[in-house]
């Protein structure tokens, strides 16, 4: 209603004439915005007409036991668990210590041992109901899960029997989400149509679900201790839940923490050669002459006269048996040859050659109609697990597809479809109009690509007028401000205020009905597949596309047709980048002519499923296994080129400075609509100036944070030391100093060593010790910092190659005689591994050789450092770029040049500039340079640093 008044009082203001013609136009407008409403609502009311009542709880349980059923057996399809027969996987009692008091599981267990077979009689044997399977990598614990899990929904007797979910546990971290928000969040998402029972969480509460969580020792090593509290805690006694795990994961976080409360420990078996030799031979077809034997006959022969041979240690486990046949059992391929000792010493050895074989014989099919041609589906494979897999929770979905794109790959792209677009609604026009539209709607289409690359949750058609009316006016709180606020910046630049403020606040209010004609998940349809929620998302996102692009459209009608048309390709171009589809659009093209992945990427899933590679969960792909995920990322690595140490330097620092000025109007509007995360907006806002090299900015930011406070991040320490590490780039090294010592004593004080996070605290502030030249203040701190972190972080994790690079340096400053070898070693290592710690390492053993005479060598690599920055670097790049040709200057005067002057005043000048007279670095320059002009010339140029 105020909206309204306000608009008649700017009719009035702008008399009869004008206030005519604007009405028209926006009569135009709203009769089609509500032309498109009334027609949305009648293909809804038909909807609701057509759909069914609510079903009742207990049938909407019966279904989902139906769904599970089809499900698994389509995955036991895939995997020929029954061709010829389930491998007979022996189970019996774990260590006493793994598994809980008698008392606690309900009554003294029977005898615990059996094989795949029996697992259901096993485990109605256990009081509790909660029992862990533990087994080595590819002992078959998945299967056994999936056996199980159909074995107890062919025992339920009536819809009050709980349902088993099997829940694989790679997506979740405890340290981000409770045990059961992700429950809730793992069965509504892969079965929607759960949804009108409410919280998911009160299904498995309420025993209506029975949780099979698979993957206990595929989270992270400092998670699961964690991670198996906070399931003791949210499942009370009484509460039934299985889990499986690799042996050496659970019994490392039962030693630091405890085990699952009331259960029994079962652990799987090797494979006895019995089974191998019964198993193999049925699995490859029988010979033309019978007298020749089968095609094992011989290298079985040879594994019963060689108990000691690798391949028998190989074939000890269901999931190699299973790498076996398909490399040999269904290939023209002998099998002798893995008897070889000379081609396979070990069993890694003949492991590595398995899965590579398994990966080959899959796909050396022939052709089937409607399957994706593909000439190397290895590299697609390599490409998945290295590139595409472990970026959300080890899963393959294809709208993180989009992730994967470089930046600038993906501006290229939408730069050039926003001018395609361009080119198509200007044509004919004349030529200066049209080239401006084709600028106009290139720069728009990649900036659109660049803020639309966060993962978007693929969405579906509301199937209700509440939840589109709901959805609409949740976005339009962000919406409309801010088109409003664009608007009154436009119209005060031009002189027409209300024209663009009324404008805008139209355009807001159909980008937010853009936005809420999707909603995330479906509440009805089951049986959830990509393909099926690609579908969706597509044909909600067109939906949207077509709506903005008409409002846009419409809003400059008045302006003529070639205007009108360049608005509406701009709004369609605005509500692409509110779904997932067109992201995919863009990862597909990107990927296809880097000849990454082929055309066809659902295609492609489907086909992979259908050969054994992927398993299909819900609407996501995995992997088969994780030794297999695990031999495709070495193929990809192996298969690229180790750079130069030189041009990995500043790798992380050469994303576009335009990202972050597209970023900082957001954060600060963000701010003002949410007050009540001002401490993290405040935070974020810091952390952008610093990538933009404003360190005193970013202290300013990083002081309201602190100032603000909010009380997790308080008590957690990570406001105060962001703070700390801002104070440090802006050369004010005694603040820097007092925050990072308060907070790492803190820190260090109630969490200890068991704690990434206080670590990573001792971490910054040990570094700033070492930077400033404080060495035996660090010693203590940086004594035993990497053995701590190895304790809990795999050597891989970039803590631990950071701590590795602090005590390196310290040992260097301290004149540790081995130092430099073992810190020239660990360059290497990591330049070979793509990565590196920090520039500070490359920049302490160049100031060493300079240090120790050997001016010649630090000038190389000081050189070297210098040319592998590149000129689209950001602002903080370039200052260190600066900071190391100074550091040059000084080992080339050491060398008795001369003529030095000019670069240094040169250097003392932009840095006295972009830092400030009062950072060390402007005054460590202006010193240099006055060491290099008389003394009273000298003098005044220090002092007027």
């Amino acid at each position: 209603m105020v909206l309204l008044l306000a608009f008649g009082s700017y009719l009035v203001h702008r008399g009869l004439e004008d206030a005519d013609r604007i009405a028209s136009v926006v009569g135009v407008f709203l009769n089609v915005f509500a032309l498109i409403l009334t027609a949305g609502g009648v293909w809804l009311g038909w909807k609701a007409g057509r759909s069914t009542p609510e079903p009742e709880p207990g049938a909407l349980v019966s279904r989902l036991a139906g769904e599970i059923r089809r499900q698994l057996i389509r995955e036991e399809a895939v995997r020929r668990v029954h061709d010829p027969f389930p491998l007979a996987v022996r189970l019996d009692r774990a260590e006493d210590w793994l598994q809980d008091h008698e008392e606690n599981v309900g009554a003294a267990p029977e005898a615990l041992d059996g094989t795949l077979d029996t697992i259901i009689e096993l485990y109605h044997r256990v009081p509790s109901g909660r029992v862990v399977v533990l087994g080595r990598a590819g002992a078959g614990k998945s299967v056994l899960a999936m056996r199980l899990v159909l074995g107890l929904l062919d025992d339920r007797s009536g819809p009050d029997d709980p349902v088993p979910v099997l829940v694989p546990m790679s997506s979740w971290d405890p340290r981000e989400k409770p045990l059961d928000a992700w429950l809730s969040e793992q069965i509504l998402a892969t079965y929607p149509f759960l949804e009108p029972l409410g919280d998911g969480a009160a299904l498995f509460e309420d025993g209506r679900l029975l949780p099979v969580l698979d993957g206990f020792d595929e989270l992270g090593e400092t998670t699961r201790t964690t991670a198996l509290k906070m399931i003791n805690y949210a499942f009370s006694p009484g509460r039934r839940i299985i889990m499986t795990s690799r042996v050496d994961e659970y019994a490392a976080a039962v030693s630091e923490g405890d085990v699952l409360t009331g259960s029994v420990a079962l652990r799987m078996q090797d494979l006895d050669f019995a089974e191998v030799t019964r198993y193999l031979p049925l699995t490859a077809r029988k010979p033309s002459d019978p007298g020749a034997g089968g095609k094992w006959r011989a290298t079985l022969a040879g594994l019963a006269a060689d108990p000691a041979s690798p391949l028998r240690e190989t074939l000890s486990t269901p999931l190699m048996v299973s790498m076996a046949r398909a490399a040999y059992s269904e290939t023209a391929a002998d099998p002798g040859e893995l008897l070889n000792r000379e081609m396979f010493p070990d069993s890694e050895s003949i492991q590595v050659h398995l899965l590579d074989g398994f990966v080959a014989a899959a796909y050396d099919q022939p052709w089937q109609p409607g399957e994706p041609r593909v000439e190397d589906p290895g590299r697609a494979l390599r490409f998945l697990a290295s590139e595409v897999y472990d970026l959300y929770g080890d899963a393959i979905n294809w709208w993180h597809f989009s992730k994967a794109v470089p930046r600038y790959g993906a501006a290229a792209i939408g730069g050039v479809l926003g001018a395609a677009i361009g080119a198509l609604v200007t044509f004919p026009r004349d030529r200066t109009s049209s080239l401006f539209a084709v600028g106009f709607l290139g720069v728009t289409g990649s900036i659109g690509v660049l803020l639309g690359s966060d993962t978007i949750e693929p969405r579906r058609a509301s199937t209700s007028v509440r939840s589109v009316l709901r959805s609409t006016l949740s976005h339009a709180r962000y919406a409309i401000p801010v088109a409003l606020g664009i608007g009154v910046a436009m119209g005060a630049a031009t002189a027409s205020l209300a024209d663009y403020a009324v404008m805008m606040l139209i355009l807001g209010a159909g980008m937010s009905l853009a936005a809420g004609v999707g909603e995330t998940r479906s509440r009805s349809e089951s049986g959830q597949t990509p393909r099926s929620l690609l579908a969706a998302d597509r044909r909600v996102a067109v939906l949207a596309i077509i709506l903005l692009g008409t409002v846009f459209f419409l809003s400059r009608w008045d302006r003529g047709i070639g205007e009108a048309t360049l608005f509406g390709a701009l709004g369609a171009i605005l509500a692409a980048i509110l779904y997932a589809w067109p992201a995919f659009v863009v990862a597909r093209i990107w990927f296809f002519l880097s000849g990454s992945f082929p055309w066809r990427v659902i295609g492609f899933l489907e086909h992979a499923h259908r050969r054994g590679v992927l398993r299909q969960v819900g609407g996501s792909y995995q992997f088969r296994h994780a030794l297999l995920k695990d031999r495709l990322v070495m193929r990809a690595l192996e298969g690229r080129s180790p750079p130069r140490w030189a041009d990995v330097v500043i790798a992380d620092r050469r994303r576009p400075a335009l990202w972050y000025w597209l970023k900082l109007p957001f954060l600060y509007i963000n701010r003002l609509l949410l007050p009540e995360g001002k401490a993290q907006a405040n935070d974020v806002l810091a952390i952008c100036w610093s990538d933009l090299g404003r360190y005193s900015r970013a202290v300013i930011c990083a002081e309201a944070a602190a100032a603000i406070g909010d009380p997790d991040l308080r008590e957690n320490g990570v406001l105060q030391t962001n703070l700390g590490l801002r104070y440090g780039e802006a050369g004010r090294l005694d603040d820097a100093y007092e925050t990072l010592k308060a907070v790492t004593h803190e820190r260090w004080r109630r969490f200890g060593t068991g704690d990434p996070h206080a670590l990573s605290t001792r971490l910054n502030f040990a570094a700033l010790l070492v930077d400033v030249g404080r060495i035996a203040e660090a010693e203590p701190i940086v004594d035993g910092l990497v053995k701590a972190y190895t304790r809990l972080l795999p050597p891989s994790d970039g803590q631990v190659i950071s701590a590795r690079s602090v005590v390196l340096r310290w040992r260097l400053l301290r004149g540790d005689d081995d130092a430099e070898s073992a810190l020239r070693e660990w360059i290497d290592a990591l330049s070979r591994d793509g990565r590196l710690a920090s520039i500070g390492t490359e920049t302490a053993l160049a100031m060493h050789c300079a240090r120790t005479g050997r001016l010649p060598e630090a000038e190389h690599l000081l050189t070297a450092l210098i040319r592998s920055y590149r000129p689209w670097a950001g602002r903080p790049a370039r200052l260190e770029r600066l900071i190391l040709r100074l550091q040059r200057l000084r080992v080339r005067q050491e060398l008795g040049e001369q003529d030095l002057l000019a670069e240094a005043e040169r250097i003392a000048r932009r840095l006295d500039r972009w830092l400030g007279p009062g950072h060390p670095d402007p005054r460590a320059a202006a010193a240099f340079a006055a060491s290099l002009v008389p003394a009273t010339d000298g003098a005044a140029l220090v002092a007027d640093r």
